[in-house]
C-alpha cells in the first residue's frame, strides 16, 4: 500500500484534478482545507480571544490550498497519479 498525498494551491483545479485521480485509479480521495505556515503566522490579530481556534484565526478568509490524499495499492497506481497530477496542474 502506498500513500499518496498533493497539496493543491490552486482550488479551482480542484474538480479537474479529482477526475484524473480517478482515471489513474485512485478509489477514493479524501479532500482538506488547509493553509500554510505563513498564512496561519499572518492570520495572527489584536482581536482574537485568548485562546482562539483555528476558525477565530482564519474568519473571514477561505482556505487557499486543499490537501488530498489517497491510498493506493501498488507504486504503479502512485506512479499514474503522480503522472496524472503533473498533467493536470504540472
Amino acid at each position: 500500500m502506498h500513500l499518496v498525498v498533493f497539496v493543491l494551491d490552486c482550488v479551482e483545479q480542484c474538480s479537474d484534478l479529482l477526475n484524473a485521480w480517478e482515471q489513474a485509479g485512485a478509489r477514493g480521495v479524501t479532500i482538506l482545507e488547509s493553509t500554510g505556515m505563513r498564512r496561519f503566522q499572518d492570520a495572527m490579530r489584536d482581536d482574537l480571544p485568548l485562546m482562539p481556534s483555528m476558525r477565530d484565526l482564519l474568519a473571514g478568509q477561505e482556505p487557499h490550498h486543499r490537501t488530498m490524499f489517497t491510498v493506493v495499492p501498488d507504486e504503479e497506481t502512485a506512479d499514474r497519479l503522480a503522472a496524472a497530477t503533473e498533467g493536470g496542474v504540472g
